[in-house]
C-alpha cells in the first residue's frame, strides 16, 4: 500500500520527466489509474509536458537517444488489462501525434495498432470489447482510427509481442485467437475504414489500395462512397487530392490479382472517376501534367508501357498549350505555367507549337526586369528560349535578343542566361557592349557538360575572369582530361581564396578526378600540386591522404615541409596560449594534423617503393634540427615517432638499420611514446573478441622476437619492443578473464 501510494504521488507530476524515463513501466504498473490520469492532465496543458519525451528523442548513430521507449513499455502493460484498453488507446493516439527525430520502429502509433491487430491483439480484451475501444476512438480521434483501420487490412504482417505486466495478472488466461475473431475483426475494420473515409478525399483515395484485400459488398460501398463524393460537388482541391490519388491506383491496379478483360473493366470505372472528377477549368484539370513526379497516365491495360505513357502525356500537355492560347493567348498560358511545378515544360511546348512571337516578348517585358534564376518565371522562360532550332527556336531568341540593349546589363545577363550555353548565344553577347557581356558570365549557367573542345575552354576561362571557379569545375568534374592542369589549378585556387562562395561544389568524386588529371600530368608542377591537395584534403574520403600521392611525396621529401605542418598543429614550447587561434589557423591545424596523422610514406622511400637509407638520415637530420629552432622538438618526435612504424618490413627484424639507429640513438621519451603508439595503432581498431586472447598472443609472441632480435645491436629498442610486448600480454590475458566472467554470469 505504501509502494502504491508513493508511486501514485510520482505519477501525478505533470508529464514524467526525462530522468525517470526507465522508471515509467514499473510505476504504471504500480498505479495505473494514476499514471494514466497523469498522462491525460499532462496532455491537456497547453505545454504537454510529456512532450519532452519524444521532442528531446534523436535518431541516428552513436548519439542516438529515445526516451519515450519506456513509456510504449508502460502503456503495453497496462493494456492488458479490458477495462483500461479504450483510455490507453486514446492516449496513445493523442501521442502518436508529437513528432520526433529518429526512426524508430516502437512509436506511439505501432503500440497503438498493435492493440487491435487482428492476428495478434496485444490486450486481453475480447473481440467486441477491442471494437468498442476501437469505435470510441473513432469518435474522439477519426484520423489515427483510420489509419488503424486500413493498417488491419493486410495480406502479409509480421509483430513482435508487447511488454506483458511484471506482477499483475491483467494478461492470465488469454487464448489463441479463432479464425472467427480474426475474421470478426477484420470485417469490423473494413466497415470502419468506409464509414470514416465517407465524404474525405483523401482517406476514399487509400481505400482504394484495399479493394482486392475486402469483399464485393465492401467494394460496392467503397464505390457508393465515392460517388457520392462525386455529387456533393467537391471543391477543386478535393478533386484534385482524389484524382491524384486515382492515377495512383490504375498505376498500381496494373499489377495486381486482376487480368485481361476484368482487369480493363475494373480500370474503366476508376478513368471514369477521374474523368468525372476533372475540374471545368482548365488549369485545374490539367496541372499534374506538368507535376514533377507526376503519376502515369491513366490507361487501359496490363502494365503500363512507359513509352506510350510519356507519348500520352505529351499529346495531352500539348493539347492543354493549345487550349489555353486558344481562349486567352499567351498571357493565360504563361499564367498557367507559373502555377505549375514545371514551368520550364510549358515555355518549351509553347515555342514548338509556334506561339506567338508578340505575346513571348510582351510577357518578358512585363515579367521583368530581373528574372531570378530558381524562380518560375525564370523556368518558364527558359523552356521559352532553349528550344532546338528546328522548332522555331532561333526566331524567338533573336526576336528577344534585340530588345535587350534597352535592359541595364544585369537585367539582360538575366534574360541570356536562360539562352542555351552555346557559341551562338556568346556571338550575340560580342554584339554587345563589354559590360553586359561581363554580366552574361557572372550570370550564365552552363550545367554539367558542354561539347567541342574550343568552345569548353572558352567558357572555363570565361567563367574563370567573371570568378566564378565552382561553375567552370562543374563542367569537367566528370571529364577531367579535357582542362589543361594549370587551367584546374587556377579555378581550384580561386575556390581556396574565397570566389564565388554561394555555388556548387564539385563532388567528392568529381575533385579526385581533377586531382588524378594534374598527377597524371607530369609537366605539371609538383609543389603547386601539393599545395593544392593541402587546401583540399577535406575534400577527400575523410581526409584520406593516401589518396594524395604528391602531397604524402613532398611531406616525406622535404624536411621544411613537415616541420611546417607540426608548426601549424603545436604551439612553440614557452609560447603564451591564452590567445584563441583565428578560424583560418584552426583550419590550417585541422588540415595538417590530418596530413600527419594520415601520413603512411617515411622519407627514403622512392617512387618505386625502395628505401635510400642516406635520404631518410638527412631528412631526420633536418628536421630534427629545423624543430629545434622553432620550439617544437618535442612534437616533432612524437609525430615522427608515429611515422616510423610504417618503415618498409625488413626482414626478419622488420625495420630497416637506418630507422633503428635513428630510434636508438636519438634515445628521446618523446620519440619512444610516438613509436609505441604508432605501434599499438597497427593492431587495428575494434575487431570481434573471441575471448581465448590468442590475437593478442600473436602480436607478443612477435614483439618477444624482435626484443631478442634486437637485444645486443639496439638494446634500448629491444626493451621497447619487450614492453609492447608485455602490454599486449596483459590485453589477452584481460581478454581470457572477462570471456570467463561473462561466461559464468551468463551475460
Amino acid at each position: 500500500r505504501i509502494c502504491l501510494s508513493k508511486a501514485g504521488k510520482l505519477c501525478r507530476k505533470t508529464g514524467p520527466p526525462q530522468s525517470v524515463s526507465p522508471y515509467l513501466p514499473d510505476l504504471a504498473e504500480a498505479a495505473p489509474e494514476t499514471f494514466l490520469k497523469a498522462l491525460e492532465d499532462s496532455l491537456r496543458l497547453p505545454d504537454e509536458p510529456v512532450a519532452a519525451l519524444f521532442t528531446e528523442t534523436r535518431g541516428g548513430g552513436v548519439t542516438m537517444v529515445n526516451y519515450f521507449w519506456a513509456l510504449m513499455h508502460a502503456l503495453e502493460r497496462i493494456a492488458w488489462a479490458p477495462h483500461r484498453l479504450t483510455r490507453v488507446a486514446l492516449v496513445l493516439a493523442e501521442l502518436s501525434r508529437i513528432p520526433y527525430d529518429g526512426n524508430f520502429g516502437s512509436d506511439a502509433y505501432a503500440t497503438l495498432l498493435q492493440l487491435f491487430r487482428a492476428w495478434l491483439p496485444q490486450t486481453n480484451a475480447r473481440l467486441d470489447q477491442r471494437m468498442a475501444a476501437l469505435e470510441t476512438l473513432a469518435k474522439r480521434r477519426p484520423d489515427e482510427a483510420f489509419r488503424v483501420a486500413v493498417d488491419l487490412l493486410h495480406r502479409r504482417d509480421s509483430a513482435s509481442p508487447a511488454e506483458r505486466p511484471h506482477w499483475r495478472d491483467d494478461d492470465s488466461g488469454r487464448a489463441d485467437v479463432t479464425d472467427d475473431e480474426y475474421f470478426g475483426a477484420l470485417r469490423h475494420a473494413a466497415t470502419l475504414m468506409i464509414r470514416l473515409a465517407e465524404g474525405n478525399a483523401e482517406r476514399l483515395g487509400k481505400c482504394l489500395n484495399k479493394l482486392d484485400l475486402l469483399g464485393r459488398d465492401e467494394q460496392h460501398r467503397i464505390y457508393a462512397a465515392i460517388d457520392t463524393f462525386i455529387a456533393s460537388d467537391p471543391s477543386v482541391e478535393e478533386r484534385q487530392t482524389l484524382r491524384d490519388l486515382l492515377r495512383g491506383y490504375v498505376e498500381q491496379a496494373k499489377y495486381g490479382p486482376l487480368s485481361g478483360a476484368a482487369l480493363n473493366a475494373h480500370l474503366r470505372r476508376m478513368i471514369a472517376y477521374h474523368d468525372r472528377l476533372a475540374p471545368v477549368k482548365v488549369e485545374d484539370r490539367d496541372a499534374w501534367l506538368f507535376q514533377q513526379n507526376r503519376r502515369a497516365a491513366p490507361t487501359l491495360g496490363q502494365k503500363a508501357d512507359w513509352r506510350a505513357n510519356d507519348e500520352q502525356i505529351t499529346n495531352w500537355q500539348e493539347a492543354t498549350v493549345r487550349e489555353l492560347l486558344g481562349h486567352g493567348g499567351f498571357e493565360r498560358l504563361a499564367n498557367f505555367a507559373i502555377s505549375v511545378e514545371e514551368p520550364w515544360d510549358v515555355g518549351n511546348l509553347a515555342v514548338r507549337l509556334a506561339a506567338p512571337t508578340a505575346g513571348i516578348l510582351k510577357w518578358i517585358e512585363t515579367a521583368g526586369p530581373e528574372f531570378q534564376w530558381g524562380a518560375k518565371s525564370t523556368q518558364f522562360l527558359a523552356g521559352l528560349m532553349r528550344v532546338a532550332s528546328t522548332h522555331n527556336g532561333d526566331a524567338v531568341r533573336l526576336a528577344a535578343f534585340k530588345t535587350l540593349q534597352d535592359r541595364t546589363p544585369q537585367d539582360a545577363a538575366a534574360i541570356l542566361a536562360c539562352f542555351p550555353v552555346t557559341r551562338e548565344t556568346w556571338d550575340l553577347v560580342e554584339q554587345l557592349p563589354e559590360t553586359y557581356a561581363a554580366a552574361y558570365w557572372k550570370a550564365a549557367r552552363p550545367g554539367h557538360f558542354m561539347e567541342g573542345e574550343e568552345d569548353l575552354l572558352y567558357a572555363l576561362t570565361s567563367l574563370q575572369s567573371a570568378g566564378r571557379p565552382r561553375t567552370a569545375l562543374l563542367l569537367i568534374e566528370h571529364d577531367s582530361g579535357r582542362a589543361p592542369s594549370p587551367l584546374i589549378a587556377d579555378l581550384l585556387e580561386g575556390i581556396l581564396q574565397g570566389e564565388e562562395p554561394e555555388g556548387q561544389m564539385p563532388g567528392r568524386h568529381g575533385l579526385q578526378s581533377l586531382f588524378k588529371a594534374m598527377e597524371d600530368d607530369g609537366s605539371f608542377d609538383r609543389l603547386r600540386l601539393a599545395q593544392l591537395e593541402f587546401g583540399y584534403i577535406k575534400a577527400f574520403a575523410y581526409g584520406d591522404i593516401r589518396l594524395l600521392a604528391t602531397l604524402q611525396r613532398e611531406v616525406a621529401s622535404s624536411p621544411s615541409l613537415y616541420v611546417d605542418l607540426v608548426s601549424a598543429i603545436y604551439s612553440a614550447e614557452g609560447d603564451d596560449r591564452s590567445k584563441p587561434p583565428t578560424d583560418a589557423e584552426k583550419s590550417t591545424a585541422s588540415n595538417a594534423y590530418q596530413i600527419l596523422t594520415g601520413l603512411r610514406r617515411i622519407p627514403g622511400i622512392l617512387d618505386n617503393g625502395s628505401f635510400e637509407p642516406e635520404q631518410f638520415h638527412t631528412f631526420a637530420e633536418s628536421a630534427l634540427d629545423l624543430s629545434g629552432k622553432c620550439g617544437r622538438r618535442n612534437a616533432f618526435l612524437s609525430k615522427f615517432g608515429e611515422l616510423l612504424v610504417h618503415a618498409p618490413d625488413a626482414p626478419p627484424n622488420w625495420l630497416p638499420p637506418a630507422v633503428a639507429d635513428f630510434i636508438e640513438d636519438t634515445d628521446d621519451d618523446r620519440l619512444w611514446s610516438g613509436f609505441s603508439i604508432g605501434v599499438m595503432n597497427l593492431s587495428g581498431g575494434v575487431r570481434w573478441v573471441k575471448g581465448d586472447g590468442v590475437f593478442y598472443d600473436e602480436k607478443a609472441d612477435r614483439f618477444d622476437a624482435l626484443a631478442t632480435a634486437w637485444s645486443t645491436s639496439h638494446p634500448k629498442l629491444a626493451a621497447a619492443f619487450a614492453e609492447i610486448a608485455s602490454s599486449h600480454r596483459s590485453r589477452a590475458n584481460r581478454e581470457r578473464v572477462v570471456h570467463r566472467v561473462r561466461q559464468e554470469l551468463g551475460v
